[in-house]
C-alpha cells in the first residue's frame, strides 16, 4: 500500500507540475498582451448547427489596434473609438447608418480585445483550492495545427461533448478553440495576433460610407 501511495503521489504530483507550467507561461503571456501598442487580432468564426443548416455561420472578426486608438471590423460592421472612452463611432453595412455613440460607461479598455483568451484567464487567474481543482481537471496534450506545435487543453468530465483550447508552443498564444456537442453543434475559433502592422489610417475613420445618414445616439 505504501509503494502504491508513494507512485500515485509522484503521478500525481509530476501531472499537477506539468498542466500548471503550462498555465502559468500561458497566463503571463495573455496578462502582457494589454501593453501592446501596435497590434491586429483576427478571429475567425466557424459554427455548424447539426440540425439546422440556416444557423451555420462563417465570420471573420478584425481589431486594428494603435496608440489607443482600435478599429473593430466585420462584414457587417465597422466601430471606431479610443481606449477608456465612453463614445464610439459605429458603421452599419446592413442598415446603411454611421451612428456617433456616447454611452454612461467605459465601451472599450485595453482588455477588452483580448476577452476573446478567456480560458487561459479562468484558468491561470485561480488561486489556492480552486487552482487545485482546476489544474488536475484538465488534460494537456501535443498536437500539430498547421505546422505549428501545440499544447491542447481539454477540460475533463463532459460526455456529451469537448472543448480544446490549442495553445502554440512558441508564443504561448491561443490560437484556435474547438467545441463541440456530439449531434448539436461544433463551433471553431481560430485566431491571428499580429503586432506592429497597423497604420493610422487603419484606426481612422475612412469616409467610405459617406452617402450615409448619420446620427446621434445616446446609449
Amino acid at each position: 500500500m505504501v509503494i502504491i501511495f508513494i507512485i500515485s503521489s509522484i503521478i500525481f504530483l509530476t501531472r499537477y507540475w506539468y498542466n500548471n507550467r503550462v498555465i502559468e507561461n500561458a497566463y503571463k503571456v495573455y496578462k502582457g498582451l494589454p501593453s501592446l501598442n501596435n497590434y491586429t487580432l483576427v478571429k475567425e468564426e466557424k459554427y455548424v448547427d447539426y440540425k439546422e443548416i440556416k444557423n451555420n455561420i462563417n465570420n471573420i472578426i478584425s481589431v486594428f489596434y494603435k496608440d489607443g486608438k482600435y478599429k473593430l471590423q466585420s462584414k457587417n460592421y465597422k466601430y471606431y473609438g479610443e481606449i477608456g472612452t465612453n463614445t464610439q463611432m459605429q458603421v452599419d453595412f446592413a442598415k446603411k447608418t454611421i451612428n456617433n455613440v456616447t454611452s454612461n460607461y467605459t465601451i472599450v479598455d485595453k482588455n477588452y480585445f483580448f476577452k476573446t483568451y478567456s480560458e487561459i484567464n479562468l484558468y491561470g487567474s485561480q488561486i489556492g483550492g480552486s487552482r487545485l481543482f482546476i489544474i488536475n481537471a484538465i488534460n494537456i496534450r501535443t498536437d500539430n495545427y498547421n505546422g505549428r506545435e501545440c499544447y491542447v487543453i481539454r477540460f475533463k468530465g463532459n460526455k456529451d461533448g469537448y472543448r480544446d483550447v490549442w495553445i502554440d508552443k512558441d508564443s504561448m498564444l491561443t490560437i484556435r478553440n474547438v467545441e463541440e456537442e456530439y449531434n448539436i453543434y461544433r463551433r471553431e475559433n481560430l485566431y491571428t495576433l499580429t503586432e506592429k502592422n497597423v497604420t493610422d489610417a487603419d484606426v481612422t475613420f475612412d469616409g467610405d460610407k459617406n452617402d450615409f445618414s448619420i446620427e446621434n445616439t445616446i446609449g
